[in-house]
C-alpha cells in the first residue's frame, strides 16, 4: 500500500511539474514587415540592392546590344 501511495505522489508531482513547464511558455506574434521597415539596416541594404540591380541591368543591356550586333550580320548573310 505504501508503494502505491509513493507511486501516486510521484505521478501527481510529475504531472504538475509538466503543467507548470507548459504554463511558462509564452507565444507572441509580431508584424515582421513593420519591424523590417523600421530597421535602419533594412534601408541601407535596400539602397545597396537597388544600386546592385541597376549595375546588373546595365551590364545585361550592354551584353544584349553586343549580342544583337553579332547576330544580325550572320542572319543577313544566310538569307538568300
Amino acid at each position: 500500500m505504501k508503494k502505491l501511495v509513493k507511486v501516486a505522489v510521484v505521478a501527481v508531482g510529475l504531472f504538475l511539474t509538466g503543467s507548470a513547464v507548459n504554463a511558462q511558455q509564452k507565444f507572441a506574434h509580431i508584424n515582421s514587415q513593420d519591424l523590417l521597415q523600421v530597421m535602419p539596416e533594412m534601408k541601407t541594404a535596400d539602397a545597396q540592392f537597388q544600386t546592385f540591380q541597376k549595375q546588373k541591368q546595365t551590364t545585361l543591356e550592354q551584353m544584349d546590344a553586343e549580342r544583337q550586333k553579332k547576330y544580325k550580320p550572320t542572319v543577313i548573310k544566310k538569307l538568300p
